[in-house]
């Protein structure tokens, strides 16, 4: 799913910041893009401990480049990754 979001609003997955995450995950609790804001209260499609294993399984993606030095992702790895972590 993450692949299909960065593919379908036109964004790059080497080059995202936390506002995309933030998209994705309305993306992923709404349906809605990212530049849309809803008003009307309506169910989530999937429920938050869902949205967050998901979460959980795109930051690899950019924790190994970060491990190796590469500066991709930047606050997505310290900011999204750690949140939640023992």
């Amino acid at each position: 799913m993450w692949w299909q979001y960065l593919t379908a609003f036109g964004l790059s997955w080497d080059r995202l910041g936390l506002d995309d995450v933030g998209g994705f995950l309305a993306w992923w609790r709404t349906g809605d893009g990212p530049e849309v804001v809803s008003i009307e209260p309506r169910p989530a499609r999937f429920a938050e401990s869902t949205i967050a294993v998901r979460l959980r399984a795109v930051m690899p993606c950019y924790d190994f480049p970060q491990l190796n030095g590469v500066g991709l992702g930047g606050d997505l790895t310290r900011l999204v990754a750690r949140r939640g972590a023992a």
